[in-house]
């Protein structure tokens, strides 16, 4: 498989992506190929002809790609670049949306099967164990060096 334009391009700017660029339209971040795994350092968004790409340490502001000049570009390819980009953006925030609906879901599923807390927060092992008392409706943890302080004055 070649490399992409875009790919090539990033390695000349010395951003090593641990795989191959998928010009899809779709922001993506991507391991860095001479970083730590799964330190997720790239960010590119590719969509054959045009793309924007970045490294969160060495290129923060992100760097536009075209496979031509700006000035190259007939008014069709222009005009199929933005209905393109459109179709990515709408594309996107379909899949936003879902995935903020399933966390929703899942999130309401979590709160809905968590048991209820004890009228008697103190009952906790860990709040005993620090010796937590509530003082109207509010939790101050009372240090055992302190108490000790206090018995023995």
């Amino acid at each position: 498989m070649s490399i992409h334009p875009m790919q090539q391009e990033m390695e000349s700017d010395g951003i090593f992506p641990a795989e191959q660029i998928i010009p899809d339209g779709i922001f993506r971040r991507i391991d860095d190929a001479n970083g730590k795994p799964k330190n997720q350092y790239i960010f590119a968004v590719c969509s054959g002809h045009g793309g924007f790409y970045g490294h969160w340490i060495t290129l923060r502001d992100g760097k536009n790609w075209s496979i031509k000049h700006e000035t190259e570009f007939t008014p069709e390819e222009r005009k199929a670049y933005a209905v393109q980009m459109q179709q990515a953006r709408e594309d996107r925030a379909r899949a936003e949306e879902e995935r903020h609906r399933e966390c929703r879901e899942r999130s309401l599923k979590i709160w809905n099967q968590s048991p209820l807390a004890d009228a008697d927060h103190t009952c906790s092992k860990y709040k005993l164990s620090k010796r937590w008392v509530t003082y109207g409706g509010l939790d101050w943890a009372v240090q055992a060096h302190k108490a000790a302080k206090n018995d023995t004055s």
